[in-house]
């Protein structure tokens, strides 16, 4: 059974990436830094008013510069990869959104580490798209992996925490296990009280 993606996933978890402003690029040397502040200005109005596809050849045209400017393998490269991926996931086009976000997550697992919060919440946006996709194994696989960062990285009461739970039991209960989810769940509501 298709469902349609939870935007307050994606949504969610783009929010605590921008308002912790870890999409601000050291954009520099492509052009001036007032350009780039502009363009990641006019990126995020897009984003936020929910004009996804105009804010597409932004945030290309951002990416573009981080990947001159700083190398394809920076975290600020991928910063701007994750902002495509996210207007990407928002538009349905989860073959491309995975595409970005499995980039994001090669950069982040060696520039960040495998156990970095932010690394974490890659592996829960791209379990989101293999969600979508219907790649249950992969979702899970990515879902776990998330989970016991966020519980290592943040605690066990962090609300990362509940999403990573609260996500995978979403998960077993699509697929109809009843089981794994109910245990999973009701760990999330005690992590959100």
């Amino acid at each position: 059974m298709k469902r349609s993606m939870s935007k307050k996933c994606f949504t969610a978890a783009a929010f605590l990436i921008v308002a912790g402003g870890i999409f601000f690029s050291s954009l520099v040397q492509a052009q001036p830094a007032e350009d780039a502040q502009k363009l990641l200005g006019q990126y995020n109005r897009l984003y936020k008013e929910g004009r996804y596809r105009e804010a597409i050849p932004v945030a290309e045209k951002l990416l573009a510069i981080d990947e001159k400017a700083l190398g394809p393998d920076h975290p600020d490269t991928a910063n701007s990869l994750n902002n495509l991926a996210l207007l990407y996931s928002e538009l349905g086009d989860y073959t491309k959104a995975g595409s970005c976000y499995r980039r994001v997550l090669a950069i982040w697992e060696k520039t960040l580490g495998p156990g970095h919060p932010d690394t974490a919440t890659c592996l829960n946006n791209l379990a989101l798209v293999y969600d979508e996709l219907g790649d249950y194994t992969k979702a899970e696989s990515c879902y776990r992996r998330a989970l016991a960062i966020w519980e290592k990285s943040l605690g066990p009461g962090h609300p990362k925490t509940a999403i990573a739970l609260n996500n995978l039991s979403r998960l077993y209960r699509s697929t109809g296990d009843y089981a794994r989810a109910e245990p999973l769940w009701r760990r999330s509501l005690r992590v959100r009280v």
